[in-house]
């Protein structure tokens, strides 16, 4: 294995998870200095390591908020690993700037590729979640801003108010307003058509988003 991927840190709440991807990465020669829960991602010292590796579930409200925790372009470069693919949760984990997506049943020769990749600071997806995030990746054109589209992600994935001001650490008030203000910029007149927008734009042909600070 090239040299470049030498060490990481593996967090995952899962114990049954951990062990699984320790005994992968142990094959493709990646040396884990920690493992531990996600909660010890916010203290453990990772510098010197050449990646970050964590299992996170964007299903769950608890998922969302790791993932919009993470610092935006963290160092050293993340890998997430999904139990599932979302579009939303990789649209969220993309936008705090995490280079690594993959499924935990991703292969080891595809993982082994892609680390490569992302310690580098490249981009990598697993084919699977490629395939379903090149089919309806970012149409939008309405000058949305980088909290316009983890909104939307959020409200199109059936998160309550109460769930994205939890997510957000921001009162429910606020989350009403932001989500009014959202379906004016684009038209709609309230969640569900917003959702159903967002919907349609993801289901359009992919193209480049530009987002607003």
């Amino acid at each position: 294995m090239p040299q470049h991927v030498r060490s990481g840190a593996l967090f995952a709440d899962d114990a049954r998870e951990r062990e699984r991807l320790t005994m992968m990465l142990n094959t493709i020669n990646v040396t884990l200095s920690f493992t531990g829960r996600l909660a010890d991602h916010a203290t453990h010292e990772c510098s010197g390591l050449d990646l970050r590796l964590m299992a996170i579930d964007a299903t769950t409200p608890a998922g969302l908020s790791a993932i919009l925790a993470l610092p935006i372009a963290p160092q050293p470069p993340i890998c997430l690993f999904y139990p599932a693919f979302t579009l939303n949760g990789v649209l969220l984990a993309c936008s705090v700037g995490v280079n690594g997506h993959a499924l935990s049943t991703t292969s080891a020769d595809d993982l082994d590729a892609g680390l490569q990749v992302i310690a580098q600071n490249g981009l990598f997806f697993c084919p699977t979640i490629w395939a379903g995030f090149a089919q309806g990746y970012l149409q939008p054109v309405h000058r949305l801003t980088l909290r316009d589209v983890q909104l939307l992600a959020l409200v199109a994935n059936g998160e309550t108010n109460r769930v994205i001001a939890q997510v957000f650490a921001v009162s429910t008030k606020l989350v009403e307003r932001q989500i009014q203000h959202l379906c004016t910029k684009v038209g709609v007149r309230n969640r569900t058509e917003l959702a159903a927008w967002w919907g349609r734009q993801l289901a359009e042909e992919p193209s480049e988003l530009t987002l607003e600070a």
